[in-house]
C-alpha cells in the first residue's frame, strides 16, 4: 500500500503516525474552464490489524503544476488525534473503576 511501501507517495507522511495505517493514494487530471487541474484522493485505516477509524481525503480542482495539496499531512494529524484521544478516553475509563 502506499503508505507502508517506502517508495510509496504517502509514506513520507504516514509513516510516524501512532498506530500503523494502511491506506492508498489517488490523482485524477481534470479540466476546468480547458484548464488542466488535478483532484487528489487519501483512504486508508488504521490500525492496520484491527481498524477502528477509516478516513477519506479529496482535494478538489488543484491547480497544474504542483505544488498541490495533499491529504497526507492532514490524514496523519487526524490519525494521531483520534488515537491520542481514544487513549485518554481509555485512561479515564480506567480511573473511573
Amino acid at each position: 500500500m502506499a503508505f507502508n511501501d517506502k517508495d510509496g507517495t504517502g509514506y513520507v507522511s504516514f509513516k510516524d503516525t501512532v498506530v500503523p495505517t494502511a491506506g492508498k493514494t489517488g490523482t485524477a487530471e481534470v479540466f476546468q474552464n480547458g484548464e488542466p487541474r488535478v483532484n487528489s484522493t487519501y483512504i486508508g485505516y488504521a490500525p492496520i490489524d484491527d481498524p477502528k477509524l477509516a478516513f477519506s481525503i479529496v482535494y478538489t480542482n488543484q491547480p497544474v503544476p504542483p505544488p498541490w495539496l495533499t491529504g497526507g499531512d492532514l490524514g496523519r494529524d487526524v490519525i494521531n488525534y483520534y488515537f491520542k484521544q481514544l487513549g485518554k478516553d481509555d485512561k479515564n475509563k480506567d480511573k473511573d473503576k
